[in-house]
């Protein structure tokens, strides 16, 4: 019985080994799977963030655009606003000089009226 006894306890010991080396393997995988998982997350995760971030960009670089052309129309319409302004005053100053050439020239004229 002793012999019997002691190739039990052999199977029990085996059978209590295997399921640890079992259990260890097992958390090895888990563990291993969970890393996966975790890098797989990751990968998404920074995936989509790339995603977004490439949007964001697509949609600054249209509004960049947007914005040099609105500054491209403004500048012009500085550019005929000033050339604009610029001729109103050559025509005031013209006008004014006008002006005072004919009181001159009517003062004169009054002037030798006069005498």
């Amino acid at each position: 019985m002793t012999l019997e006894s002691n190739t039990t306890d052999n199977i029990e010991e085996q059978y209590v080994t295997t399921i640890i080396l079992d259990d260890e393997k097992q958390k090895s995988v888990i563990i291993s799977s969970n890393k996966s998982k975790f890098k797989y997350m990751k990968f998404l995760f920074l995936s989509n963030r790339s995603t977004n971030i490439l949007q964001i960009n697509t949609m600054l670089r249209e509004q960049l655009d947007q914005a040099h052309l609105a500054n491209q129309q403004l500048t012009e319409d500085l550019r005929r606003t000033t050339s604009e302004l610029q001729q109103i005053r050559n025509d005031f100053t013209q006008k004014s000089r006008d002006w005072k050439e004919e009181e001159r020239v009517e003062f004169l004229r009054n002037l030798f009226f006069l005498i």
